[in-house]
C-alpha cells in the first residue's frame, strides 16, 4: 500500500515537471512582436520626411539710390595721344569725371562698409585694354577674386603698373608688360581691400581702378547715376561713396528683409 503510494506521488511530480517544461519551451519558441507595432516604433519620423525649411536669420534686402552733382560740372580736355596713332586715335577722353546729362556722377563705387567675409564670384573681374584706353575705367572686387588685365590692343605694346592705396600713400604691386599678342596677366589683389589704381607706363594717360571689398555688396553708377546693391543680410550699415576726385561720402542706412532702402549722395565742385 505505501509503496503504491510513493510510485503514485513519483508519477505527479514527474508529470508535473514535464508540464512546466513544454510551457517553458512553447514560450520561447514564440516569434517576436512586430517592431512596426511598438510605440516607440510608430512615432519616429519617417527617414525620407523632408525637413521643414526655414528662412535665414534675420533676412537680406536691397540698397538703391543716386549720387547726384550740384554746381558747375568741370570741362575736362581730352589728350592728343604722341604715340600709336594708328591704335590710340587722335583724342583720349578724360574720364576722372563725368557728370551724366541728369546731373548725376558716373563711376561712383558704392558700398557697405563692413569687414564681413563673403565670397565673390567665382569669375574674374577683367579690365581690358583697348584704343589705348582701360575698359571699364572703374569696377569692383571682391578679396579672392581674380582681377585679369587683357589686350585687345593687339598690334601695340602695353604695360600694367598697378598700385595699392590712394595718393601720397600709394605704394608699386605689379608692373607686368604685355606685347602684342601677350596671354592675360593676373594682378596682385591688395589683401585689406582698397582702391587698385592701375596705369600703363607706355601711354601715361590710360588709367583705371578696381575697388576691393571683403564682400560683394558694391556697385558702380553708370550713366544715369543710380546704382543697386541686392542680398544685403539685414542690419544698420554704413554706405560709402568712393570716387576718385571727388573723395568719399557716407550715409547711414537699416535694411530689412525683403525690402529696399534709399541712399542718396550728393558732390559738389
Amino acid at each position: 500500500m505505501i509503496r503504491n503510494r510513493a510510485l503514485l506521488t513519483a508519477s505527479m511530480v514527474a508529470a508535473a515537471a514535464l508540464a512546466v517544461a513544454g510551457c517553458k519551451k512553447k514560450k520561447t519558441q514564440e516569434p517576436p512582436p512586430d517592431e512596426t507595432d511598438s510605440p516607440s516604433a510608430s512615432a519616429s519620423p519617417s527617414a525620407s520626411a523632408d525637413p521643414t525649411p526655414t528662412a535665414p536669420a534675420g533676412g537680406k534686402g536691397s540698397i538703391t539710390g543716386s549720387v547726384a552733382f550740384t554746381g558747375t560740372a568741370p570741362t575736362l580736355k581730352p589728350t592728343t595721344p604722341d604715340k600709336d596713332p594708328a591704335v590710340c586715335g587722335s583724342s583720349i577722353p578724360d574720364e576722372s569725371l563725368i557728370v551724366n546729362a541728369n546731373k548725376t556722377v558716373k563711376n561712383v563705387v558704392v558700398r557697405v562698409v563692413s569687414d564681413m567675409k563673403v565670397p565673390g564670384p567665382s569669375t574674374p573681374v577683367i579690365v581690358d585694354q583697348k584704343g589705348c584706353q582701360y575698359h571699364p575705367h572703374v569696377s569692383t572686387a571682391v578679396l579672392g577674386q581674380k582681377i585679369e588685365a587683357h589686350s585687345s590692343d593687339t598690334t601695340i605694346m602695353h604695360n600694367v603698373h598697378s598700385y595699392q592705396g590712394e595718393g601720397d600713400a600709394q605704394t608699386g604691386l605689379d608692373n607686368i608688360s604685355q606685347p602684342p599678342g601677350s596671354p592675360p596677366a593676373d594682378l596682385q589683389v591688395p589683401e585689406e581691400g582698397g582702391a587698385l589704381l592701375l596705369k600703363c607706363d607706355v601711354h601715361p594717360w590710360m588709367t583705371a581702378y578696381v575697388v576691393v571689398s571683403s564682400h560683394p555688396f558694391a556697385a558702380v553708377t553708370g550713366d544715369d547715376g543710380s546704382f543697386k546693391i541686392e542680398g544685403v543680410p539685414a542690419g544698420k550699415y554704413t554706405i560709402e561713396a568712393w570716387h576718385e576726385t571727388l573723395g568719399k561720402k557716407t550715409v547711414e542706412v537699416e535694411v530689412t528683409a525683403d525690402k529696399g532702402v534709399e541712399a542718396k549722395f550728393e558732390y559738389s565742385k
